[in-house]
């Protein structure tokens, strides 16, 4: 052990000496990347992670997909944000989506542990003919009780009238 330390010393001493400009380089690099990362953490957009729950196939299985949205203050836009971007479907074509494109949440807001959601006229027709609507609202829960970990009921309206609530 002392053979090895006595070699590592030597090697080092012998490289302080006689490379000055080499180490002044790579201590100037090595400076340069940390004040890089350190800028790019600062000034970075803020995001959010989420994760999103679709149906797959026929026997509408389970696949997830992240996705990473801006981040916005307060917890009813977030809300509004999150279910807007569901409603938009999922990103894999394989995956079939929720609700049709053409929906949208009209107004969204949590209030004492519920998360109140108003979704445009057109969810109304495409349950009829999509995603079974038992199926459909199942997702939907799983999906914003996983996102939003304060919500203990949810309340779904469509054009202003109750479709579905769950605890």
């Amino acid at each position: 052990m002392k053979k090895v330390y006595a070699y590592l010393r030597d090697k080092g001493s012998r490289i302080r000496e006689t490379h000055p400009v080499v180490q002044g380089i790579a201590f100037s690099i090595c400076c340069l990347i940390l004040i890089t990362v350190f800028f790019s953490i600062i000034f970075a957009p803020a995001q959010r992670r989420h994760l999103f729950y679709f149906p797959k196939g026929p026997s509408f299985a389970v696949k997830t997909e992240i996705r990473y949205l801006p981040s916005v203050k307060g917890q009813d836009k977030r809300l509004e944000q999150f279910v807007g971007e569901l409603c938009m479907g999922p990103i894999e074509p394989t995956y079939t989506p929720l609700f049709d494109r053409a929906v949208r949440p009209l107004r969204c807001f949590i209030r004492d542990g519920g998360a109140y959601i108003d979704l445009s006229p057109e969810a109304e027709d495409y349950l009829a003919t999509g995603v079974p609507p038992e199926t459909a609202f199942a997702y939907f829960k799983k999906n914003v009780f996983t996102n939003f970990r304060n919500v203990d009921m949810i309340f779904v309206y469509i054009k202003g009238t109750e479709v579905y609530s769950s605890d």
